[in-house]
């Protein structure tokens, strides 16, 4: 699907399998994700997320460094540079060139999510990304690729930001970790600028919204211990400032209150 068709791809994310009777109410007060029962359920799968990476000869370096946290330089290097090198050329909007492999980047990331969930067992809800290998893994990418390459890349990720499930779960905290990790350099401003982006393109389109990506970007927007509103982009232009702060504020008006 491409990647400007916003609120398709937000149609279609927001499915949810029908033994759900009801999603959780994301605004409401004080809802715990990590308590929730679904966040141990993994979604399921129906497309071969392994024969991208088999094709891109990359199976064998990511396998590797999702075994350590050791993931070697050329390793990752291979992986950045099989992104930058589709094998079919695509188009976005007006036709610009997309210059990545997108169906490669949303293998990886689905198979390095996979691998993590598979790894921890869900079996006390989702660890801190930074102490899995999978998410030292996404770090590095993050850090490598090109800023188009990454705009894809967290792209893939948040299009995992969809039902409770334990995927949503920990992709979710993957792009937190991202924000809140960085030090407050012009490569971390860069990726910063780039998340909000990618989330916010995604909410200021009609419902529906993705029920993972409210949850994301209600905790960057409530949370004081990530510099959301502190940001140079954010403070640079008053227009976006306020814009935030409406978004908050509508947030926080959308929560129940309690009955007296």
């Amino acid at each position: 699907m491409p990647a400007h068709c916003s609120q398709l791809r937000n149609l279609v994310l927001s499915a949810y399998p029908s033994s759900f009777q009801k999603l959780p109410d994301p605004f409401r007060d004080g809802l715990k994700v990590d308590r929730l029962d679904e966040i141990h359920q993994a979604p399921r799968i129906a497309g071969d997320i392994v024969a991208p990476l088999q094709a891109a000869n990359i199976k064998n370096a990511v396998d590797n460094a999702l075994r350590s946290f050791s993931a070697t330089d050329s390793a990752v290097q291979q992986i950045c540079d099989a992104v930058d090198n589709p094998s079919e050329k695509s188009t976005g909007l007006y036709f610009a060139p997309i210059n990545v492999d997108i169906v490669l980047l949303e293998a990886l990331v689905l198979y390095t999510g996979q691998s993590a969930v598979s790894a921890t067992g869900q079996k006390a809800g989702t660890p801190a990304p930074n102490n899995l290998p999978q998410s030292a893994l996404l770090e590095k990418l993050v850090k490598v690729l090109n800023p188009e390459g990454r705009y894809y890349f967290l792209s893939s990720i948040a299009n995992q930001l969809r039902y409770p499930n334990s995927h949503t779960h920990y992709f979710s905290n993957v792009m937190l970790e991202l924000f809140g990790s960085y030090p407050a350099d012009q490569q971390g401003t860069d990726i910063r600028e780039q998340i909000i982006r990618v989330l916010l393109e995604r909410l200021i389109v009609h419902r529906p919204h993705p029920w993972g990506l409210i949850i994301t970007l209600q905790e960057l927007l409530q949370n004081s211990s990530y510099p959301f509103f502190r940001l140079p982009f954010i403070q640079a232009a008053p227009e976006i400032g306020r814009l935030f702060e409406a978004l908050l504020q509508h947030i926080q008006q959308q929560s129940p209150r309690p009955s007296s």
